[in-house]
């Protein structure tokens, strides 16, 4: 699980995850699920998913209340 808010994104949320970010999240895709977090809305997480390059795996949103399938978006 990787936590987007301040973490991945600073509090910001102007500036999208960095190069070196995104090349190790999409090396670690190759070995294992990845599993993001939000308490966010889903509409401003999609973002940051387009932006790694992720589309398979899940991401929980608002403040843990959802989890969706990133795939699916289910």
């Amino acid at each position: 699980m990787l936590d987007i808010d301040g973490t991945l994104v600073p509090y910001g949320y102007s500036t999208l995850p960095s190069k070196k970010i995104r090349e190790s999240i999409i090396k670690a895709q190759e070995k294992l699920t990845v599993c993001l977090v939000t308490g966010r809305a889903y509409n401003y997480a999609e973002e940051i998913l387009k932006s790694l390059g992720i589309d398979k795996g899940f991401i929980v949103i608002n403040n843990g209340a959802n989890v969706i399938n990133i795939s699916t978006k289910e």
